[in-house]
């Protein structure tokens, strides 16, 4: 059985009907109880950027983020230096997670927030798009949270 630790981070699989199939989380406590046949079961509270939800280990596994994620997070440590990447690690590169992270850590007003999600995320479209170079052949097609829209 797959044992998770606090501060995993993990994507719920294997509940088709589950409005949170797929989604990335980061475990924030587990526990341990007696399943059938004297097997330990583990469960574990995940917590989602705007919700935290319990699942049986069994429907979790464990999460790499793709490049484009790591990139967009070290980007923001960038950004702000105060963060840490405890900070940062539950946001996935959309801009409205961006923009509720920083009302939230900062006391932004939202159209202050706003402005500064588009702002920061405009120079990371240019950083990238210097990196591709003239023929737009780049390994960050498709960052998710590059796009101008959530």
């Amino acid at each position: 059985m797959i044992r998770f630790q606090n501060g995993d981070e993990v994507r719920v699989v294997g509940l088709a009907a589950c409005e949170w199939q797929g989604e990335f989380g980061v475990v924030v406590k587990t526990i341990e109880r007696e399943g059938d046949n004297e097997s330990i079961r583990q469960e574990c509270a995940v917590q989602f950027p705007n919700a935290r939800r319990w699942f049986l280990a069994d429907h979790l596994v464990r999460a790499v983020r793709d490049k484009s994620v790591r990139f967009f997070r070290s980007e923001v440590l960038e950004r702000w230096k105060d963060l840490s990447p405890d900070d940062v690690k539950l946001l996935s590169g959309k801009r409205e997670e961006l923009v509720g992270f920083l009302q939230l850590r900062y006391g932004l007003n939202r159209q202050r927030a706003e402005r500064e999600a588009d702002e920061f995320l405009a120079q990371v479209r240019e950083r990238i798009a210097l990196a591709a170079g003239p023929d737009g052949n780049q390994s960050f097609n498709g960052i998710r949270g590059l796009k101008a829209s959530a």
